[in-house]
C-alpha cells in the first residue's frame, strides 16, 4: 500500500481538527473509519429497508397488515451502527473496503473523500451544537387552530404515513 499521498494541506488540517487527532496519518485513519463506518449503515438500512417492504407486501396479501404494524412498532426498524470490530482492523483493509464502497479506483481519492466526510460531519455536528438549546415559544395547539378552523383539538391526530415505513 502505498504510504505518501499528494493531499490538500488545508484539507488535511480540517480533518486533524474535525477527528481530534494531532498526525495527519491519524486523521486519515480516523477519516477513513468514518467514511467506512457510516456507507456501511447505509447498506444495512437499505436492507432492512428491502425485507421490510417484502414482510410488508406479504402481509397486506394475507390481510395482516395491522399485525405487521404493531411488531414492527414493538422492534423498531433502525439497525444498530457499526461496533468497531465490525469495522476492517487494518488500515490497508479500511482503505480497500472504502475504495470498493465508494466505487473510487484511486487510493488518494478515496482518501481525499474520506477527509472531506469527516469534515462534512463535523461541521454539521457543530451546526447542531449551535441550535442545541433554542427551544420555541409557542403553543401548538393555537398555531393548529388559527391555520385549521375546523381543528379540535380533542381529537386524535391521524398519521397520514401509517402505512409507510418510517425512513
Amino acid at each position: 500500500m502505498q504510504t505518501h499521498f499528494d493531499i490538500d494541506d488545508e484539507l488535511l488540517a480540517q480533518a486533524m481538527t474535525a477527528t481530534c487527532t494531532t498526525a495527519q496519518a491519524e486523521a486519515v485513519h480516523a477519516s477513513l473509519r468514518k467514511l467506512v463506518a457510516h456507507l456501511l449503515h447505509e447498506q444495512r438500512v437499505k436492507e432492512v429497508f428491502r425485507l421490510q417492504e417484502i414482510e410488508r407486501r406479504k402481509a397486506e396479501r394475507e390481510g395482516s397488515l395491522d399485525t405487521w404494524q404493531a411488531e414492527l412498532a414493538k422492534k423498531g426498524n433502525w439497525p444498530a451502527y457499526l461496533t468497531d470490530s465490525e469495522l476492517p482492523a487494518s488500515e490497508e483493509a479500511m482503505l480497500y473496503s472504502a475504495m470498493e464502497l465508494t466505487g473510487l479506483r484511486e487510493q488518494s481519492a478515496v482518501i481525499e473523500e474520506a477527509l472531506r466526510f469527516a469534515v462534512q460531519m463535523d461541521r454539521q455536528t457543530q451546526i447542531l451544537r449551535r441550535l442545541r438549546g433554542i427551544g420555541w415559544d409557542g403553543n401548538l395547539e393555537e398555531m393548529r387552530a388559527s391555520r385549521f378552523p375546523d381543528w379540535d383539538q380533542n381529537s386524535p391526530v391521524e398519521n397520514s404515513c401509517a402505512n409507510t415505513p418510517a425512513a
